[in-house]
């Protein structure tokens, strides 16, 4: 699996919003390491990190979201309740991951194809809507 890096594309434009993806890309990517060195006691406090600070800038993001008036916050709580029973499995494949290079290929492959993958495609849902308001830097092109 490869690192993560936050491309232009994927910045929102929003100074506290992409402070915390950086912070969620570079907590993932110290995941992503530890996994390829099969360092159980370094993924799993990486991967409890990672998910303490998910949960921080969720709750951060549905309050910023509601204030500006998004109107698809119910629907992002919802994609956020779905992420949570994600991790919930995470941690399971986790616990079977350090008994062999089976278990630690699935719990890599579900780390990249479930998790990360969601989180982008979600958070890019309301960029569009950060631009349309002014809560973004970006032009919109």
């Amino acid at each position: 699996m490869q690192k993560l890096e936050l491309i232009d594309a994927l910045l929102l434009g929003n100074e506290a919003l992409d402070n915390d993806h950086r912070d969620l890309v570079d907590l993932a990517n110290k995941l992503i390491e530890s996994i390829k060195d099969k360092n159980s006691d370094g993924t799993q406090q990486y991967l409890s990190d990672f998910c303490k600070r998910f949960c921080e800038h969720e709750k951060f993001e549905i309050e910023f979201l509601n204030e500006i008036g998004f109107p698809n916050v119910r629907s992002l709580e919802i994609h956020y309740n779905n992420m949570y029973r994600e991790i919930q499995y995470l941690y399971h494949l986790f616990d079977r991951a350090i008994r062999n290079e089976i278990g630690w290929k699935t719990f890599r492959d579900a780390l990249a194809s479930g998790l990360f993958e969601t989180l982008i495609r979600e958070d890019l849902s309301f960029k569009s809507f950060l631009i349309e308001c002014g809560h973004s830097t970006h032009s919109g092109r």
